[in-house]
């Protein structure tokens, strides 16, 4: 595993071989922020927010940028190095981000989302290929009423942080999945993207398996 360093929030490496790199200015002048491993969520920009300017990618990563902290406000989905965010009109208003494989695609429906509300209405959270958020979702903790998982991905939610209490899996078919109607609205503080652990009584007082 590549090593990773973390400093103020923000991930930093000394290598020029990192998987994303953010810089301050266009044309990948002064690098402010690289990701070594994927998949990285960073929530909070800390002393370089409202900063990018210009992006580079190696391989088939993807940046999914987001105009406020905790990945409120609006996104954009990066997979090739851009020299002038001014370009997409996302200049020097980034304040969160999360970097993750995008050999599947690099657009909303390729990752599974929660919704703040049911029918996938309201804010939303970011739940990408590989993921898991064991330390907590921040404000979206206990908030989420819908789910949506695309084809070829499980999400495994949890009641509480860590992976920890009663859960519910969902296999994904691109569809909108309300949580009410499984006991689980406003109850996630925690997920797993293609979990393998048990997820019933044993694991925290109840839980199960629904395919969807």
């Amino acid at each position: 595993m590549r090593k990773l360093f973390l400093s103020s929030a923000i991930l930093f490496a000394t290598s020029s071989f990192a998987d994303v790199s953010l810089y301050e200015n266009d044309y990948w002048n002064t690098r402010i922020a690289n990701t070594f491993n994927t998949p990285t969520y960073v929530g909070s920009m800390g002393g370089v927010n409202d900063e990018v300017s210009s992006v580079e990618i190696n391989g088939t990563e993807c940046i999914l940028l987001s105009k406020d902290h905790t990945f409120k406000g609006s996104w954009l989905f990066i997979s090739e190095d851009i020299p002038s965010l001014s370009s997409v009109g996302f200049n020097d208003i980034t304040s969160s981000y999360v970097v993750f494989d995008g050999s599947n695609g690099c657009n909303e429906s390729s990752i599974a989302l929660m919704y703040y509300d049911a029918n996938g209405k309201g804010g939303k959270f970011p739940i990408v290929p590989e993921s898991n958020n064991p330390t907590g979702l921040g404000y979206f903790n206990d908030k989420a009423s819908s789910l949506y998982v695309p084809n070829g991905m499980s999400v495994t939610l949890f009641k509480h942080g860590g992976l920890e209490g009663s859960c519910k899996k969902f296999e994904g078919n691109n569809a909108i999945i309300n949580l009410e109607d499984y006991g689980f609205n406003d109850k996630t503080s925690s997920f797993a993207v293609n979990y393998y652990g048990n997820c019933d009584s044993s694991s925290g007082g109840g839980g199960g398996k629904v395919i969807h």
